[in-house]
């Protein structure tokens, strides 16, 4: 599910200050992969969320079970062997099939949050290929750019996604190459 980002500002940060970009200047591929890193960007961020809240479930399934194990260790413990008590027998078969119950939820939110967790490492690879493309095109087009703010401007808020310049395609080291000589 994508987000619309709303209208998009584009600003280069330069050693001496910041430079607003005129937008008119980018190719439709440019604006295209700057349109959807900021959506993919807003995805990543809403996925972050979900993550954090479904963690927080876990943790409770976690604590649940926690607590019916020991239930049922100490309905265990407190029933005399040799003793046929229906009462034992009648809670003894209610918290197994609670705890039964209650570890499939947990086996299902811990592959949902799995599940999850891959998706948001997979959405970051991409969002690190995009934002070293988005770098390399502006270090071409502005040389000496340090980093990128993608401004999102929507109804209600704005938002400021920084790529920062952490290699320079221009100014890469050279290749060295092995030459075998033959004997």
């Amino acid at each position: 599910m994508a987000t619309s980002p709303g209208f998009i500002s584009v600003e280069l940060c330069y050693a001496d200050g910041v430079r607003q970009v005129d937008e008119r200047t980018f190719t439709l591929d440019h604006e295209n992969l700057i349109k959807d890193y900021t959506k993919r960007t807003c995805d990543h961020t809403k996925k972050k969320k979900s993550l954090n809240l479904l963690k927080g479930k876990v943790i409770l399934q976690e604590k649940q079970l926690i607590k019916l194990e020991k239930k049922l260790q100490q309905l265990m413990h407190d029933h005399q062997e040799g003793e046929s008590d229906t009462n034992y027998e009648r809670k003894l078969s209610k918290l197994k099939s609670s705890l039964e119950k209650q570890s499939g939820k947990l086996q299902k939110l811990q592959k949902k949050m799995h599940k999850l967790e891959l998706e948001i490492k997979a959405l970051v690879l991409d969002l690190e290929l995009q934002a070293k493309k988005i770098i390399s095109f502006f270090v071409k087009k502005y040389p000496n750019t340090l980093s990128v703010n993608l401004k999102l401007i929507s109804q209600s808020k704005t938002t400021t996604i920084k790529i920062t310049n952490k290699f320079n395609p221009l100014k890469q080291p050279p290749v060295h190459r092995k030459f075998l000589s033959k004997l």
